[in-house]
């Protein structure tokens, strides 16, 4: 139930409010689901970083972050 929450939140809501509101561009991120583990880095102390990239991961992987 929590990871269909989060999937829902993270891929609907919060990527549609960064896109339309923010400004922010979504490359594509399709490539992460063949990793096994990866890092992904923020460039700022901010919790729109985080937000921003928990939005740009593919839905199928949300909850394992």
């Amino acid at each position: 139930m929590q990871a269909l929450f989060l999937k829902i939140i993270y891929s609907v809501v919060i990527r549609n409010f960064l896109k339309l509101i923010v400004g922010v561009k979504f490359d594509k991120a399709d490539f992460l689901l063949q990793e096994k583990q990866f890092i992904i880095v923020a460039n700022h102390n901010s919790h729109m970083d985080t937000m921003a990239l928990m939005a740009s991961l593919p839905s199928s992987i949300i909850h394992h972050s």
